[in-house]
């Protein structure tokens, strides 16, 4: 009688374990029951609400929601509440979650074909990035990529136009920018970049920055303008020249495994949404995040200027042209629309 009753007991322990961890790992699959159900979808990423990339991100989610009349219940989590962009990278391609928004460098440990987007001084304004996210040569890489990974690309929603930011002097001419000590983001590409135009790039975390700049560690930056503004760099820095070194969008992925299992009309409302959202992150959002920003740096006494001859800086990284080029027939057709 005892053991009977041990092994009942035993049994329904691993029942209950069972019960447990299927419902975990059922927790970001979607639903296949009644129509009365609703989708819920978790969304992680790194973006701050506040810039065009968090404001493009939150509008989709809203809008996701509306257009299928509350059936899709995304829960986004932006400012790296559920991981850096590495982390989420993996958990999107390991299927912990579904969706994700990273920078397109966080990619680039996986492949080269995304990162062409940012050769330095190839698209310098808006107007030519939303060209080329259009075009059907980056239709191309994408494909490639989401074979290759099992992703959907949803969308890819810009950050800020990359600028030179200094403390002592602005940018004019390469002869400005020879061994000034630049912090880079973490891409091989940008720092292979600045050592060709003449810089000494430092390879700084992000949330180092302000400390490197007071103490003298560097002497500027590369960044964008909503950046510098919201991060309060004009604490620091003088001076923002415009150059337009390369654009720095937020790539957004979805599992593969977990977009086939979603119906038809589902996928229509995600994937429509978030290219509109691309295209206003671009063509909207951005202009007033940077109007913002601008403002709050110019009230702190940061001079903008323009360098008005990019041609030697674009001569200078030829290589990297040709470098990468030379990885991919799809980047190279990209690189000769673009270039």
């Amino acid at each position: 009688m005892k053991r009977g009753k041990k092994l009942y007991s035993t049994l329904a322990l691993v029942l209950s374990l069972v019960l447990l961890f299927t419902g975990c790992s059922d927790a970001n699959k979607p639903s296949t029951g009644s129509n009365d159900e609703v989708l819920k979808i978790t969304f992680g990423g790194t973006e701050q609400s506040n810039l065009a990339t968090g404001m493009a991100a939150q509008w989709a989610v809203d809008e996701i929601s509306k257009l299928s009349g509350g059936k899709i219940d995304i829960s986004y989590h932006p400012q790296g509440t559920l991981g850096t962009d590495a982390d989420l990278s993996q958990q999107v391609l390991s299927g912990n979650i579904p969706i994700a928004g990273v920078s397109v460098g966080a990619l680039s440990q996986y492949t080269p074909l995304l990162e062409v987007i940012q050769l330095p001084f190839m698209l310098t304004s808006y107007e030519e990035e939303l060209e080329a996210l259009n075009s059907d040569e980056f239709k191309a890489l994408v494909a490639a990529v989401e074979e290759e990974f099992d992703i959907k690309i949803l969308g890819l929603f810009e950050n800020g136009m990359r600028h030179f930011a200094t403390i002592d002097k602005p940018v004019n001419t390469m002869k400005d920018i020879e061994n000034v000590k630049l912090r880079v983001a973490p891409s091989v590409i940008i720092q292979k970049a600045m050592s060709l135009i003449g810089a000494n790039p430092m390879s700084i975390t992000y949330g180092e920055v302000s400390s490197a700049l007071q103490n003298r560690t560097i002497d500027g930056e590369e960044i964008n303008i909503t950046s510098a503004g919201s991060q309060k760099h004009y604490e620091v820095i003088k001076y923002i020249s415009e150059v337009g070194f390369y654009p720095y969008p937020s790539i957004y992925i979805m599992n593969g495994n977990y977009y086939r299992t979603l119906t038809e009309e589902q996928q229509k409302i995600i994937v429509g949404t978030f290219a509109e959202a691309q295209n206003k992150a671009l063509t909207e959002y951005i202009e007033q995040t940077e109007k913002t920003f601008r403002e709050e740096c110019e009230t702190n006494g940061v001079v903008f200027n323009k360098v008005e001859n990019i041609q030697p800086f674009k001569d200078a990284v030829q290589s990297l042209y040709e470098e990468y080029s030379a990885k991919d027939p799809k980047i190279e057709a990209f690189v000769n629309r673009f270039k």
